[in-house]
């Protein structure tokens, strides 16, 4: 009995701090999209909004699923002098709480190895992979060369 008496109190103290930690939100993806790419080009990249509704997450993982043989991976891009930079995001991307854009200027999405040119009216399928929300299946729709997104 006074094994019980010691452990209950610590026991009721961690399941406390376990309830009352961060809680994994629920998290979306909307606003996808790329652009058309012209015959010859290989590579495209996508944007999208990531609307995360609870405890920090992160995207690491972009996957191809259609078109077959295509590469995901994800990027960074910054102005330095004037020029725009493009950086893999080895790590992944943050996604706090909250609204998380993917722009082109910034992070996205890079394709690579696509086997032929993305037209307007199709579409990109991907998986997306996140550290805590799990997997996110997302449709891309292909805009027109030189759209400014959905909502332009």
């Amino acid at each position: 009995m006074p094994t019980i008496r010691r452990t209950l109190p610590a026991l009721l103290a961690a399941l406390l701090a376990a309830g009352c930690g961060p809680k994994p939100g629920t998290v979306a993806v909307e606003q996808a999209w790329t652009r058309e790419t012209a015959p010859g080009q290989s590579m495209a990249a996508v944007y999208f909004t990531i609307s995360n509704d609870g405890a920090e997450d992160r995207l690491l993982a972009p996957t191809v699923v259609a078109p077959a043989g295509a590469r995901a991976s994800l990027h960074t891009g910054s102005m330095a002098g004037g020029v725009m930079r493009m950086r893999p995001a080895a790590d992944g991307i943050a996604v706090p709480e909250g609204t998380t854009r993917l722009a082109p200027g910034g992070a996205h999405v890079m394709i690579e190895g696509l086997p032929g040119p993305l037209k307007a009216g199709g579409q990109l399928r991907l998986q997306l992979r996140f550290r805590v929300a799990g997997t996110r299946a997302v449709s891309v729709p292909v805009l027109p060369a030189g759209s400014a997104g959905p909502a332009a």
